[in-house]
């Protein structure tokens, strides 16, 4: 399937190479990695297509590694071993083939990966940080504490959606066992790492406020009432398991999908409406498939 997947890339961009350039999110995480290795300012430029540089800091610096390596491709590649590797070692070799299959055969999966966007990549590395964290033990060493609260604090500060796999943590604080409460931690160190890139220059601090985000009454009464929705939902479910957190999640990303199609079906006209922008169900997609991957694990030691 993994080989299947890389063909399908390398046939499509070898086809029709015009299409290469029309998705710059590769570019973006080029750019500011350039930006960050000279010592600039990661957001001092955008791309040839005059496109801002949307990735948060996590992002930028995870991508490291890769600027020498491939760049993004080879980043999908890895991380996408990785889910392919832990899948089926979970879950086994059936059911694991299944959930691959239907998650990389999704129209929004295979857009991002023929043309290279990062979000691939982002959906899960967040999760598999996030199941380092959750897998610690009181009586792991401090090294790996600290390592796991980094790794997956880094990985949240990757996207501004993510602010949605912080909430449920915040609201488990107390059912949380001790040695989850470093997920806290994470969070903390997520929200620092944001704040201290907006505090450098405000000005130039573009994913907070492409095409004026935060500055637009439409999309600040979306955040609102999606804001005010997860909360309701995140109080009312305890998140006593992993595969509930991931469901959770999962939900709380196809609300604020539906609060935006609701409002923009109100403000705008028809040919402006979408419910799923191509990018978006990744980030339901994959916690689900994390999720039934944890809950068949339990089934099966059950």
């Amino acid at each position: 399937m993994f080989l299947i997947l890389l063909a399908s890339y390398f046939g499509f961009n070898s086809q029709f190479p015009e299409y290469d350039k029309k998705v710059d999110r590769d570019e973006a995480l080029e750019i500011s990695a350039g930006n960050l290795l000279r010592g600039d300012f990661i957001y001092a430029e955008k791309t040839q297509a005059g496109n801002p540089i949307t990735p948060l800091p996590g992002a930028v610096i995870i991508f490291l590694p890769f600027y020498f390596t491939g760049g993004v491709l080879v980043m999908n590649c890895t991380f996408l071993l990785l889910l392919f590797i832990f899948t089926l070692n979970i879950a086994g070799v059936k059911k694991g083939a299944l959930y691959l299959l239907l998650l990389t055969t999704t129209p929004v999966f295979l857009h991002e990966w023929i043309f290279e966007g990062d979000l691939i990549a982002n959906s899960i590395y967040v999760l598999l940080c996030f199941g380092l964290v959750y897998g610690l033990k009181d009586e792991s060493s401090l090294l790996k504490k600290v390592i796991c609260v980094f790794l997956f604090g880094l990985s949240l500060t990757s996207r501004p959606v993510f602010f949605i796999y912080l909430l449920p943590i915040l609201f488990s604080y107390k059912r949380l066992p001790e040695s989850k409460n470093l997920l806290i931690l994470s969070s903390v160190f997520s929200v620092l790492l944001t704040l201290s890139a907006y505090l450098f220059s405000p000005g130039d601090f573009l994913p907070m406020h492409v095409q004026g985000f935060l500055y637009s009454e439409n999309n600040l009464t979306v955040i609102i009432i999606s804001l005010f929705l997860l909360i309701y939902l995140f109080v009312r479910r305890e998140m006593v398991s992993f595969e509930l957190y991931l469901e959770t999640i999962s939900i709380g990303v196809v609300i604020v999908l539906i609060v935006q199609s609701v409002y923009r079906f109100m403000v705008y006209t028809q040919e402006d409406i979408y419910l799923f922008r191509e990018r978006y169900p990744l980030f339901f997609l994959i916690p689900l498939l994390f999720s039934l991957i944890i809950r068949q694990k339990e089934e099966s030691s059950s």
